[in-house]
């Protein structure tokens, strides 16, 4: 099992217009529309680090609310969790 980690952060903006996240295997700048951004509370602490792409973001009622793909600065960047589910058609039975 790997090691687990938590960061408890705030949400800068819950629905930034758009978001650049520089990625070199890609050549460049990628462009994301409608994302949330994330902000470290601690200077200088980083609040996503290779390898947590993919992790659910979490809001304090423990429902999660995006999934993380990107970070740089001390911050990151999150697909809200309802475009995710919209893309890939899925739906919950109630």
């Amino acid at each position: 099992m790997g090691s687990e980690r938590c960061s408890r952060d705030k949400v800068k903006d819950p629905s930034k217009p758009k978001s650049t996240v520089p990625h070199t295997k890609f050549g460049g700048d990628v462009d994301f529309e409608d994302q949330i951004e994330v902000e470290a509370l601690i200077p200088g602490r980083q609040f996503q680090v290779p390898g947590d792409s993919g992790s659910a973001l979490i809001n304090a009622a423990n429902e999660i609310v995006g999934l993380m793909h990107g970070g740089g600065n001390g911050g990151g960047i999150a697909t809200p969790i309802q475009t995710v589910l919209d893309a890939l058609d899925v739906d919950f039975l109630h």
